[in-house]
């Protein structure tokens, strides 16, 4: 599928989400992801950089401490990515990874380095639609969801963990998303498909909602993982492209 061309983001968003955690029937706020867009001139070509940072709270670090960090720096006209760094501190768990995208040799060179895996490289072949696990949310921010009916199936092409794989989203339907958390949206529901890793298990499912404007901005997102289950909620936004007009008063 080929890349539209963007008109849901720009340089100086800032978006923050408030993370959830499933503690046997109590939902329990975690920690909080940060993600930002900076503009970069490279060879007199632009590029967005997108920072994530995710973190628990400090009173949450004693129990299960976590800083994780994912940048990627993609093409400002098409949305790829040429270049993908990811640092996870979880706990006792760590990994380091870079991906270096050449577009035109259809390959992308890795280094990888974990407490399982000491550090090595590798090159690994990609398609012309390969994205990294960051700039896979930009790029659905792009698609345009008016003419898809009810499980529509959209295939992406995702680098992780050293692999190439091939997973989908699916069109799920417009709606109305209520929350005391974050009030009441017009949305659009979508659902993902996850792979088996260090916080999924593979065939687990993915919801999402996301703002029915032309931000396409996620608002919650709720995701099962290997040892229970997470929410995550959209707490503030800044520096939007387009106005939120999905937001009801």
């Amino acid at each position: 599928m080929a890349q539209p061309k963007n008109k849901a983001f720009q340089e100086g968003e800032s978006l923050t989400y408030v993370i959830s955690y499933n503690w046997g029937f109590i939902w329990i706020e975690v920690g909080e992801v940060n993600f930002k867009i900076t503009a970069k001139t490279i060879h007199n070509k632009k590029y967005l950089l997108i920072t994530a940072n995710g973190k628990t709270y400090p009173s949450w670090d004693h129990f299960f401490k976590v800083r994780d960090v994912y940048k990627t720096l993609v093409d400002a006209e098409t949305g790829r990515p040429v270049y993908f760094f990811r640092k996870v501190r979880e706990g006792d768990y760590y990994q380091d990874v870079t991906y270096k995208f050449n577009r035109r040799k259809r390959k992308a060179y890795s280094t990888y380095n974990t407490k399982a895996h000491p550090f090595y490289r590798d090159t690994i072949p990609i398609t012309v639609n390969t994205y990294d696990l960051l700039s896979v949310i930009y790029r659905a921010r792009c698609l345009d969801y008016s003419h898809y009916k009810k499980k529509t199936r959209l295939p992406t092409d995702i680098l992780i963990d050293n692999k190439l794989e091939h997973i989908g989203f699916f069109f799920e339907a417009h709606s109305i998303f209520s929350n005391s958390k974050i009030g009441k949206y017009k949305t659009i529901r979508f659902s993902a498909e996850t792979l088996e890793g260090n916080d999924f298990d593979e065939g687990d499912i993915i919801h999402l909602w996301v703002t029915n404007d032309k931000n396409l901005l996620p608002v919650w997102i709720e995701a099962p993982i290997s040892v229970g289950s997470v929410k995550a909620y959209l707490k503030s936004a800044s520096g939007l492209r387009n106005p939120m007009t999905a937001k009801i008063k």
